[in-house]
């Protein structure tokens, strides 16, 4: 949790970590430049043991300020869920990081919400104020990460869920702030693992375009399917 905005983000850590008989189910609906904007995500079965909701707002700047409504399975009035006052340079939600130029990235507890074995549906839409300009207001993308145990499939799983908001940028002002890094800390059993997947989320991605920008463990890694143009030349 924190309490102000900045303008550099901050760090990308890990929040769980662990070991379950099942899985880890990621699922998303990427940006399409819109203001409205809805997830369906069919959620194995299983018991939930953590879940969460991610949400990405593109603001204009960060003087521009409104509200926005995000609801999850059809609730809007739990678990910070409804319409929430996103206020730039000034905010100070308790589930919000916003940085840079006004680059929110949302995130709620759902995880006695979410329904196994069925569909899920979580929707962003803009209700009013400055966000919904030209620029403002539009939906980076919505993801849904469900840790759970047992299932019609489980597997011996080891997981980390990282998350931050990390607002890399170049030079000269602010002082540049880039790279990134986030660990995962603990001891693999190599000798069992019979695969390993990284989901990393991307919000304004890569300008000017780099293929090779992300590294795992000093390897480069592909990132050409991520590259897409930034919402604004303002938000580079």
């Amino acid at each position: 949790i924190r309490d102000s905005y900045d303008y550099d983000g901050w760090p990308v850590e890990t929040r769980l970590s662990g070991t379950v008989n099942g899985g880890v189910f990621v699922d998303y609906e990427p940006w399409d430049g819109t203001t409205n904007l809805t997830l369906t995500a069919e959620v194995p079965n299983g018991t939930v043991r953590w879940a969460r909701l991610y949400v990405g707002a593109w603001g204009g700047t960060e003087n521009d300020q409104g509200w926005v409504n995000v609801t999850f399975n059809g609730f809007s009035d739990r678990n910070g869920l409804g319409p929430i006052h996103l206020q730039g340079g000034e905010d100070t939600n308790p589930t919000v990081w916003c940085s840079g130029h006004g680059k929110y990235w949302i995130y709620y507890n759902v995880t006695n919400l979410t329904t196994v074995g069925s569909a899920n549906g979580a929707h962003y839409s803009v209700i009013n104020g400055t966000l919904d300009t030209t620029y403002g207001g539009r939906c980076y993308g919505i993801v849904l990460v469900v840790v759970y145990e047992g299932g019609d499939n489980p597997k011996s799983t080891q997981y980390w869920i990282n998350d931050g908001s990390d607002g890399l940028h170049a030079g000269p002002y602010p002082p540049e702030h880039d790279p990134g890094t986030t660990a995962f800390d603990g001891i693999v059993d190599l000798a069992n693992v019979t695969g390993a997947n990284l989901t990393v989320v991307h919000l304004t991605a890569y300008e000017p375009i780099c293929s090779n920008c992300l590294q795992f463990n000093a390897h480069s890694l592909n990132t050409s399917c991520l590259l897409y143009t930034s919402p604004s030349p303002r938000d580079r």
